[in-house]
């Protein structure tokens, strides 16, 4: 199979903020209103290409693997006030994958194996509206994220179907 998807955001909003002096202990002198255009610009795009296999070993043995191969792009800039704040480019090519096994030991039992890969791209350019120093943006432009899942259960129906049980470990 084949997946495609090309997504823009572009957000534009204005930040107003009330500039006045104090003239008492409670009241404020309002002098102006400043008005600061702050515009986002977010593109993503993602192309990628899969299959999965399933392949049975007699009636009661299954193994499947499956992989995907995605070709992710993303762009994304904050400008404030006319400063570019964050201009990013990301550019990955992930592979995920998935391999499963299963057997049923009898009509009402049945037991399964999963391992599988995850990936997803990590945010990037959130409602900070200032420069960003070294600190501040290592938790705003996050890395992107992977992971893998073991899965290891059985399936039981009992007293004539009436009961199922499902039980499963995972990590």
């Amino acid at each position: 199979g084949a997946f495609y998807s090309d997504f823009s955001s572009p957000s534009d909003l204005t930040n107003r903020t009330l500039v006045g002096m104090p003239i008492g202990p409670s009241t404020l002198l309002n002098l102006a209103v400043a008005d600061t255009p702050i515009a986002r610009r977010s593109t993503l795009e993602e192309a990628s290409i899969f299959a999965n296999l399933t392949y049975h070993l007699g009636e009661k043995t299954e193994l499947s693997a499956g992989a995907r191969y995605i070709d992710f792009t993303s762009e994304s800039r904050l400008v404030v006030a006319g400063q570019t704040l964050a201009d990013l480019e990301e550019d990955e090519q992930p592979v995920i994958w998935n391999v499963a096994a299963s057997h049923r030991f009898t009509d009402d039992f049945m037991a399964y194996v999963n391992v599988d890969t995850s990936w997803r791209y990590g945010p990037s350019v959130v409602g900070v509206f200032r420069p960003l120093t070294p600190r501040l943006d290592q938790f705003l432009n996050l890395d992107s994220e992977d992971s893998t899942s073991y899965d290891l259960g059985f399936k039981a129906d009992l007293m004539d179907q009436r009961l199922r049980v499902n039980a499963s470990v995972f990590h």
